[in-house]
């Protein structure tokens, strides 16, 4: 199986963070739609401000703008992807505003033939369908994507992120064939029903892999407009290497007859190309298909000129039928050509566009030699369709209402079970960060509920992450999988030189405007303050101006896992048996340990490398290991004791003594395995029956003991009155008397005995 690595382009990257504020500040736009005198209005961003955000925060930090370097590859000076075949016909978006669903695809499709050969017809219909409806009941999180009605100008709208976010879902692309850009009767009526059958959810005839999104020519990072001269020059790179890539720019538009004719201030017939100054949020998107660094700056009208030479060659969405342009809008629609006529459906764009952003390259996983993955798992369907999902503020603002307070570590973790044989291979990373960020990757298996990283870790490794956007990360260290287990993904971001990013789901409602996020107990959790929580138990943030309420909602970590089909083998029956090991409790239970090790010797190398609970087998061997040592030690002690034999007199003391001390340096669980204890305590009752024995028989004699004796003479030699030293004297020979009385009787009994 092929392996593909995550593209590393060095540089600063884009800081997505959307404020609260600027989120509020609504703005909106129209588009001028081919085929029609009526000009098409639609609020791009009454769902989210996202052309002003971006002037704002979407931009590379200007502080170190030489972080980005080529990867050697000397780059032409003019280059067109339909001189090599690998740019796809000119679509019609007419009659709706979905020109972010075709450039999206444009650009997909143009890896694709970049990958097979073969030019792909994919549908933008199932790409701006599936982004615009939620997941229905009967499906695993139900309820989560964007709600919209099923007429065709719920389809109208849309940022780079929401084509990135389903096509990262493996939902799409599909062909045009299969589902065709019409209304449910067959014709195209914006106001008609335009509904995809959800038998096309999962279809997917290729497979997002990676999409980035590169700075932006026009940077306006600062507040006022900068052009960024490697920006250009990546996204040249990445259409040299990968394709075509999307990107945002602004259009005018004229809202009465007199105002046509500005539209030649912007737009050049003669040269066919297109350059506006100002502070003007982008409104449409296309895709850049080319360049020519040696486009003449003064082949573009009006009186303010580019700084320089060069244009990006753009291919538009909206036809390539000349008769499709009216008189009204006969505009970015036409180069010329070398035989002296035009080629319609394109146009330039001054590098020095004050408002060309968010380019995105899109690279797919094609199917001719299979698709590097068999299965992915995931619950962040929404992702980052929803734009705020690239905002770490939004996730701060609900954490914080929750009473997380202390700031949010960095780490997210998604907690999966496997259904089958399979091998976790890869798993994907949202990153909104800069130059100098890594993510640390861990997978463990097992473990306890609420607790990600209390099962065994199984695979370990950091990634560089230079971009923002989404990525496939392959595992150093793959791990196999057996139905029932449990294992969870934990990713630890660092954001280098940027604030730290947690990749979670943002759900929000604006208005009538809503991106669902659904997340449910055990799914996805959150390191903040020091502990994990489940996310699905955070409540909502609620923002309340004086025009407007914003709810926002965390859910899932954005962590897909991507496994492939495998065959059961001989490591998954000896994981199997490890697995089944009891606690060991008793050498009883040697023998089974025996016998799973002889198992595990018996694999191949590289069959042994996929055990991944040796660590397991290894602790029961320790354990068994120890509890010989306990036994052998109690083994002693006991030896001790049965040497002792009958206890008869006195001078055996010493001996019970010792083999007590024995006993008590034992561990607990060695004095367990004593089992003649009986013995010792016995022996040393006998001793001490012993001692009270002779100390009886010494009180009945009546003798004096040794100091009383001593005592006695001391009195009789020490002065005292005459009648103390004679009643000493009397007791001293009653005393002698009955010695000497004792004396004969034991006398007389020995001869006796004799």
């Amino acid at each position: 199986m092929k392996q593909t690595g995550v593209k590393k382009y060095r540089r600063t990257a884009a800081m997505l963070a959307a404020t609260f504020t600027a989120l509020l500040a609504v703005s909106s736009f129209s588009f001028v739609q081919a085929e029609e005198n009526t000009e098409i209005s639609f609020p791009a961003l009454e769902e989210i401000p996202f052309a002003d955000m971006l002037k704002d925060q979407l931009d590379r930090d200007l502080n170190v703008p030489a972080t980005y370097a080529n990867t050697g590859v000397d780059l032409p000076a003019s280059y067109d992807l339909r001189d090599y075949q690998l740019s796809t016909s000119v679509k019609n978006q007419d009659p709706l505003g979905t020109c972010w669903a075709f450039a999206a695809t444009a650009a997909v499709e143009s890896n694709y033939l970049l990958k097979t050969g073969v030019a792909p017809d994919f549908s933008e219909k199932h790409l701006a369908y599936f982004t615009k409806h939620a997941r229905p009941e009967g499906l695993d999180q139900a309820g989560e994507g964007m709600n919209n009605n099923n007429i065709g100008s719920a389809l109208d709208s849309g940022q780079v992120t929401n084509a990135m976010g389903t096509y990262a879902a493996w939902q799409g692309p599909v062909y045009e064939s299969d589902v065709p850009y019409q209304d449910d009767n067959g014709g195209k009526d914006k106001d008609a029903n335009w509904t995809v059958n959800e038998t096309y959810r999962t279809a997917s005839e290729a497979h997002l892999q990676n999409a980035e999104i590169f700075p932006s020519p026009a940077n306006w990072t600062t507040g006022e407009y900068v052009y960024d001269a490697k920006a250009v020059e990546q996204i040249k790179e990445s259409i040299y290497n990968n394709g075509a890539v999307s990107a945002f720019y602004y259009v005018y538009q004229p809202t009465s007859d007199a105002e046509k004719d500005n539209i030649l201030k912007y737009w050049n017939e003669e040269h066919g190309c297109y350059y506006t100054t100002g502070s003007n949020s982008p409104n449409h998107v296309v895709a850049i298909i080319g360049w020519d660094d040696n486009f003449s700056k003064d082949n573009f009208s009006g009186d303010t000129k580019p700084e320089g030479n060069g244009a990006f060659l753009i291919k538009n969405s909206w036809g390539e039928d000349p008769d499709s342009y009216s008189a009204a809008h006969d505009y970015m629609h036409a180069i010329p050509n070398d035989e002296g006529g035009k080629d319609y459906g394109y146009f330039w764009i001054s590098y020095y566009d004050e408002s060309l952003s968010l380019p995105v390259s899109y690279e797919m996983d094609v199917i001719t030699d299979g698709f590097d993955y068999d299965n992915i798992e995931q619950y962040d369907y929404l992702g980052i369709t929803s734009p705020l999902s690239m905002s770490q503020s939004a996730a701060q603002a609900v954490l914080a209402d929750n009473g997380y307070t202390g700031g949010m570590d960095e780490s997210v973790a998604n907690v999966f079970t496997a259904d089958d044989y399979v091998t976790l291979a890869a798993v994907s990373l949202f990153s909104n960060q800069a130059e100098g960020s890594t993510a640390e990757i861990a997978v463990y298996l097992g473990g306890e509920s609420g607790k990600p990283e209390s099962g065994t870790l199984v695979s370990k490794q950091t990634a560089t992450v230079d971009g923002n956007g989404f990525y496939t990360i392959n595992l150093d260290q793959p791990v196999n999988l057996r139905p029932g287990d449990t294992y969870t993904i934990v990713q630890t971001v660092n954001g280098g030189s940027a604030n730290n990013y947690l990749p979670v789901e943002i759900g929000y409602l604006l208005n009538s405007f809503e991106y669902i996020a659904v997340s449910n107990p055990g799914e996805s959790y959150i390191s903040c303050d020091g502990q994990w929580l489940d996310v699905s138990t955070l409540k909502p943030f609620e923002l309340q101006t004086q025009e407007t309420t914003m709810k926002l909602t965390l859910g899932n970590a954005m962590i897909k896992a991507y496994t492939n089909d495998r065959q059961e083998n001989a490591a998954d029956d000896v994981i199997a048996m490890i697995q089944n090991l009891p606690e060991i409790t008793g050498l009883e239970q040697e023998s089974d340990v025996v016998k799973v090790r002889d198992a595990y010797d018996a694999l191949t190398e590289d069959l042994k490398a996929q055990v991944y609970n040796l660590n397991l087998l290894e602790a029961a061997e320790l354990k068994i290991t120890s509890l010989k040592d306990d036994q052998a030690a109690a083994d002693k002690v006991s030896e001790m004791i049965e040497n002792l034999g009958e206890i008869t007199g006195l001078e055996q003391e010493q001996a019970v003594a010792d083999v007590r001390a024995a006993y008590n340096s034992l561990t607990e669980e060695q004095k367990e395995k004593v089992t003649n204890l009986a013995v010792l305590e016995a022996a040393e009752q006998k001793i001490q029956a012993l001692k009270e024995e002779q100390n009886s028989a010494e009180t009945d004699t009546g003798l004096m003991s040794e100091p009383e004796t001593e005592q006695a003479t001391a009195n009789v030699n020490s002065p005292s009155t005459g009648d103390q030293r004679n009643n000493t004297m009397i007791y001293i020979a009653v005393a002698l008397s009955a010695a000497l009385v004792v004396s004969i009787v034991v006398l007389r009994v020995r001869k006796e005995k004799k």
